[in-house]
This record gives structure tokens, C-alpha cells and sequence, in this order.
């Protein structure tokens, strides 16, 4: 049975009926205020917390929600996965606690049937009063370093084998923190140190956003307030519906497929169907496989809701600042138990692996209607090599390597961007190769751009990268890489981007490649890690003789590369012979070749 997982958009005259009338100048102020408080417990978080994943690879989401789980304001350098998502693990303690949620209660949620992702992704959120009543909660979600669970020197097949969850418990009553559930984190954790550094971060930044959200209200009044922030779900929803009804009416269909689940190398397919009708888009999952054993599945809503959220946002308002009016006009259609709408007990571990090429595929079926507006492939894998150990004589573990970068794919009047995440992480930066050495023992002898690694087109795909590092104790090497058999496509004419792949190599053994590698390693073991690029778009024969000059020149794209897909003919000197190729070209389009 299908169910849609997304609200109904309210009705115009419900809108009306809600509507109040708001001065100008005071919109705009709450508007922005909003926006600098938001940008300010971003700022204040990073500058508090003691793991490098908060704090230099910035995976964590800030916002505000109301009683009722909408989303009045979120952060600009949240990640794109957790857009407009904190209302669900909100709406799940109020549904638990009832009238039992105080002031100076701190909770956090990562139960895997609310959030439907990881557990390392913890929900922590306090309730903001008026007179008494709550009208909103400050939320933050950030990625704990440890939640306990396995090492992954195995698949995990439940999720009960990741770690702990937290479903709505009090982490902090009175403002004091609830010394059983510390204790209990602190004796199933091995970076308890780093995962409290943190949880005391995430404290102060809710903390920090109810206290700048009082001040507002404080100012102008919560009845103000709420019409301002009415207004401002009203003019986003006008303005998203506008930008709807310029795309051409239809189902666009799209399909692409995983390389494996971690426990079977059968391949999992990824359909889905976009359906655009007037002023509004229904994304549907119904034809998604159902979930499968390893850790690849994701809940409705860290799932098909988030999934859907991103290209959505991508597609039709990318500049927009997330509230809960950009997202009535979206409807998401899915049913229970399938990869993007697991059953709770359902591994979760890489969630967000399958939901990179979720979002590429939406945007390929939406490439069909707009096609000036869609990118080709992007860079949809983490392509990571990594190592994991045990400080000797210590419970405490370092980790070094991780993701490496990929490329977006080339659109519509320009190249696709080089070296950067994915499009679930956004403008999320990777750890710098210095405070990576300085916090683990792992050594980086290169992190380079990979030549080629781009598809051809008129517009080329960015450039994927190469991380190779050394082990100098006995380690856990780890690969994990997908879409080798699906890699990113061309649109129009573009070329796909060559897969990414991964080796590790013991010392005196012959390299071990793969796309999920977990295995004990020596001292002096390499893993390497080289990522994809993005797709081309457009005929690459229509490529520009200047931009192919200043990519060889820059070691971009080689000699060799360019000659066999963009069919230039050098001179001796080096050059491009612009006549020579300008033949060739028309020779091939004339006898349809190429």
C-alpha cells in the first residue's frame, strides 16, 4: 500500500484564512533575523566542538520548528540531506512526553523508525516558551563520532548491531545533564571524550538559538512573530509554485542502479517516477526495491523524504532559505519497507550511500522537462579508503583517510565543479590533510585531481581525486565504492565519467580492489582511494578548441584524451591545429560518427 509521506499543500482559501497582515519593514527584520541567528549557532557550534567532523567537515543541520513540526528557519551551511527534516524527530518526543517537556530539558532522538538514517546522527532539540505555552523548540542534529555499535569489519544486518538509540530521552532535565544516560553513552563509546566535546556543543547551540528566538519574540511578540513567519512560508510557496508551472506537465521517468548491498553482489536498481502537474511535483518511490540486507536501507523520512527534498530544492529553488512553505507544493509517494523506507529494525549504517544516486536519479527524470536546468551526472559515492586502529594500549581508535572528492557533472553553459562532496553534503569541506596526520596516525602520501576522471562534452564533468595513505600500525583498511558498473552519465551528447575504484595493498602482496573491502591490515599497508567525476553534457564535438588548450595545459584533461574524444589534432609543436580539427569534426558529423 502507498503512502504519502508529505503533507497535502494547503488549500488557497485555507491560506487566506490563515493569512494576517504584516508590516513590511517588520517581515524583512524577523526574516533576517532568522537567518543571522541561524548563521550564528552554525559559527558558535564549529567553534565549540571537539570532533573534526563538526567542526571541520561541518556535518550537522540548526533549526528552528514549531510546536507542530514545521520548519520556521534553517541553517545556510546545514547539509542538504537533513533539509527540513528536524520537524519529524520533534513531533515523535511530543507525541512521547506530552505536556512533560520542561524548561531546561534537552532531548535527543536517532531512533532509525523517526529519523530513518544512522545512528551516529543524533537529534538534540529544547522547547522555546511564550507566557507559558511552548511555541517552538531550537533542534540541531550532528554526527557523534561514536554511538558504539560494530567496528564494519563486517556488514552490519540489523540495526541493532550500530549502536545505540536514543528515542527522545532526556539527556539534560532542569539544565543539568542525567548522569545514568552519561554514563551509559561514556561506557559504550570509544571516542567518549570527543562524542561529549560535542553533545556539550550541540547543548550550548540549542541553547544559543532559543535564547536569540526569545529575544525576537521578546521584541515584537510571539502573534507578530508567527504572522512573519506565515508570510514567509506564504511568499516561498508562491514563489516555488510560480517556478513550477514554467516546467512542461508530465511523468518523467528515470532508473539507475547500486553495484551491491554489501552482503549480495546482485545489483539493486534505483526508478523513480517524477510527475509535474501544474504548480506541483510528486516524486514517487513505489517502484523502489524492497529493503535489502546490509546497511544500505533509510526510513521514509531520512529516505524518500530527504532525497526528494534535495532535488526538489536543486531543481526548482536552490537559493532559496528552507522553511516549511517551499516544500507544500512537493508530494512524496512511497510504501513501507522498501530501500528508502526500511522497517525500524532494518541496517542503516550506510544510509546515505544509495541516497546520492536517489538524487541523481530524480534529477535525470527531471532532465527530461528542463534539460538547460539539470547537470548530467554528478560525483554520487563517497569513494572512500580508509584506516581505523586502536591508540596501542588504549580503547581509543583514530581513523585516517575517508572521503576522498569527486566532480559534479558538467550543465548547461559551464563545466561541472572539481574536487568537492556530493550532493547530499553540499559545501561540506574535507578534513585538511594536516589535522587529519596531526589527530591519527595515518600518513597521506598524495591527495591529487585525477586526470581524465571527468566525462567529455561540450561542458566536460569535474574532476575526481586520488587519496593514497599509509598505515604505520597494524589497522582496519576499509573500501567502500559504488555505482563502478553505473558511473556517472552524460546528457545530450556527454560522456560518462570512468568509475572510481579502490585497492588496498599489503606490503609484498599484489593490490586488493573492490567496492566494500573490510579486512586487518600490517604495518605499511597503502589504501588507495581514487573517486569519479561528474558526466559531460552536451556533443563533445562542440566543445570549445580554447577550454580543451587551457584544460591540457592545466593536466586536466591529456594529450591522449583529447585527441579521442574531442577529436583534436595537434600540431608539432604542441599546439591544437584549429584548421586540421575543424575538418576532422566536420568529417565525422557529416558521416554521423562520434
Amino acid at each position: 500500500m502507498s503512502a504519502i509521506i508529505e503533507e497535502t499543500p494547503r488549500t488557497e482559501e485555507k491560506r487566506r484564512a490563515d493569512s494576517r497582515r504584516v508590516d513590511p519593514i517588520t517581515l524583512e527584520v524577523v526574516r533576517y533575523s532568522l537567518v543571522a541567528m541561524m548563521d550564528e549557532t552554525e559559527a558558535n557550534l564549529t567553534r565549540t566542538a571537539f570532533s573534526t567532523i563538526i567542526r571541520e567537515y561541518k556535518d550537522y543541520c540548526v533549526g528552528l520548528v514549531t510546536a507542530k513540526g514545521e520548519t520556521i528557519a534553517q541553517g545556510r551551511g546545514s547539509i542538504p540531506t537533513f533539509v527540513a527534516d528536524l520537524g519529524s524527530p520533534v513531533l515523535d518526543g511530543i507525541a512521547m512526553w506530552g505536556d512533560d517537556i520542561n524548561e531546561g530539558d534537552f532531548l535527543i532522538n536517532n531512533h532509525a523508525g523517526v529519523c530513518g538514517q544512522h545512528l551516529n546522527n543524533v537529534v538534540m532539540y529544547t522547547p522555546i516558551f511564550d507566557h507559558g505555552k511552548i511555541v517552538a523548540y531550537s533542534a540541531l542534529r550532528t554526527h557523534w563520532p561514536d554511538v558504539g555499535g560494530g567496528f564494519q569489519t563486517r556488514p552490519a544486518t540489523e540495526i541493532y548491531q550500530e549502536g545505540i538509540q536514543f528515542r527522545n530521552s532526556k539527556i539534560y532535565k532542569d539544565n543539568k545533564i542525567n548522569i545514568e544516560l552519561e554514563r551509559l553513552i561514556r561506557i559504550n563509546t570509544r571516542k567518549s571524550e570527543d562524542t561529549f566535546g560535542d553533545l556539550e556543543a550541540q547543548v550550548a547551540g540549542c541553547r544559543l538559538a532559543k535564547r536569540r528566538f526569545e529575544e525576537l519574540i521578546g521584541r515584537y511578540g510571539w502573534p507578530e512573530v508567527e504572522a512573519c513567519i506565515h508570510e514567509c512560508w506564504d511568499q516561498s510557496e508562491r514563489f516555488v509554485r510560480e517556478q513550477i508551472r514554467k516546467i512542461p506537465n508530465g511523468k518523467y521517468y528515470a532508473e539507475s542502479f547500486l553495484d551491491g548491498d554489501g552482503i549480495s553482489k546482485e545489483v539493486v536498481p534505483i526508478r523513480v517516477h517524477v510527475i509535474v502537474e501544474d504548480d506541483e511535483i510528486t516524486v514517487d518511490f513505489t517502484d523502489m526495491p524492497p529493503q535489502v540486507a546490509g546497511p544500505l536501507n533509510s526510513g521514509a523520512t531520512g529516505g524518500a523524504a530527504s532525497a526528494a527534498k534535495v532535488a526538489f530544492k536543486g531543481a526548482v529553488a536552490p537559493m532559496m532559505l528552507p522553511n516549511e512553505g517551499e516544500f507544500r507544493p512537493l508530494k512524496v509517494v512511497t510504501k513501507p519497507g522498501t530501500l528508502v523506507s526500511a522497517t525500524e529494525d532494518a541496517a542503516m549504517g550506510l544510509w546515505s550511500t544509495p541516497i546520492k544516486t536517489v538524487i541523481d536519479v530524480i534529477l535525470r527524470a527531471l532532465s527530461q522537462a528542463i534539460p538547460e536546468r539539470i547537470p548530467a551526472g554528478n560525483n554520487a559515492q563517497y569513494g572512500r579508503g580508509r584506516i581505523r586502529g586502536l591508540y596501542p594500549g588504549t580503547r581509543r581508535f583514530w581513523e585516517g583517510g575517508g572521503n576522498t572528492l569527486g566532480g559534479w557533472g558538467g550543465h548547461f553553459g559551464g563545466d561541472g565543479q572539481s574536487a568537492i562532496m556530493t550532493t547530499t553534503h553540499g559545501d561540506c569541506r574535507r578534513v585538511p590533510i594536516e589535522v587529519e596526520e596531526n589527530e591519527g596516525l595515518g600518513l597521506v602520501n598524495k591527495f591529487e585531481l585525477v586526470q581524465d576522471s571527468g566525462g567529455a562534452g561540450r561542458w566536460r564533468g569535474g574532476l575526481g581525486t586520488c587519496i593514497e595513505v599509509l598505515t604505520p600500525e597494524p589497522a582496519t583498511a576499509m573500501l567502500d565504492f559504488d555505482r563502478a558498473k553505473f558511473p556517472p552519465w552524460g546528457l545530450y551528447g556527454g560522456k560518462d565519467a570512468p568509475a572510481g575504484h579502490g585497492e588496498v595493498e599489503r606490503p609484498g602482496e599484489a593490490p586488493i580492489s573492490g567496492s566494500r573491502v573490510a579486512l586487518q591490515v600490517p604495518a605499511g599497508t597503502v589504501v588507495r582511494a581514487t573517486n569519479n567525476g561528474g558526466g559531460g553534457w552536451g556533443e563533445v564535438l562542440e566543445r570549445d578548441l580554447d577550454a580543451i588548450t587551457w584544460d591540457v595545459r592545466q593536466g586536466y584533461v591529456s594529450r591522449a584524451a583529447a585527441e579521442r574524444d574531442y577529436s583534436v589534432v595537434f600540431a608539432a609543436d604542441g599546439s591544437i591545429d584549429r584548421a586540421a580539427t575543424q575538418s576532422c569534426r566536420e568529417a565525422l558529423r557529416a558521416g554521423g560518427a562520434h
